[in-house]
């Protein structure tokens, strides 16, 4: 993450969409909640897991871990937990 933050420009916007992995029952209860969505999808769209030769990696980290690794190295960061067992986290670079 240090080397996009020195990518990028002052003023410029970081977007990092990621997974992670439950530990706590809250975890797993918010988590529980995209379940029918995620079942109404794969119904839908013919039970498909994802491309052929896609690369999948498991995430290293629960959700408090990348929460508080986006708090320490991307201050002023907003992070939004998604549906689908997804998150958001959009940092602005201050200009000066």
């Amino acid at each position: 993450m240090a080397r996009l933050v020195s990518l990028l420009a002052p003023g410029g916007r970081l977007v990092i969409v990621g997974l992670a992995y439950n530990r706590t029952f809250l975890d797993w209860a918010i988590s529980g909640c995209g379940l029918p969505v995620s079942r109404f999808l794969a119904r839908r769209n013919g039970g498909k897991l994802g491309p052929v030769g896609m690369p999948i990696e498991d995430s290293a980290m629960c959700w408090g871990e990348v929460r508080e690794a986006v708090r320490s190295l991307l201050p002023g960061a907003r992070f939004r937990r998604r549906l689908l067992w997804r998150y958001v986290a959009v940092w602005d670079k201050p200009v000066a």
